[in-house]
């Protein structure tokens, strides 16, 4: 996800990790240790979670320029793969 992020971040892409139930200082930790510069935000009584219908974890929510939820994604997903910086590039127009 860092990949994508630093690739499309100065076309407008924003990513926003969202952690249930984790300790301010353990996401800090990790995303320092994994070198992640994008935003994460911290849902201790998951209702976040609640309100956007996660069911597992991780799930990802792409989201277009107007705020509409485009995809929902559940499970692992390698950000790596052309198809997925072909969605981005799409949302991204």
């Amino acid at each position: 996800m860092e990949a994508l992020y630093r690739q499309f971040h100065p076309r407008g892409l924003e990513i926003l990790a969202v952690s249930i139930y984790d300790e301010r200082a353990d996401v800090a930790t990790f995303m320092n240790a994994h070198g992640i510069t994008f935003l994460a935000l911290l849902d201790p009584d998951a209702k976040v979670a609640i309100r956007y219908q996660v069911t597992a974890i991780p799930t990802h929510y792409f989201i277009d320029k107007t705020g509409v939820i485009r995809s929902r994604e559940v499970g692992p997903k390698d950000w790596r793969k052309p198809e997925t910086w072909r969605v981005i590039e799409g949302l991204l127009q």
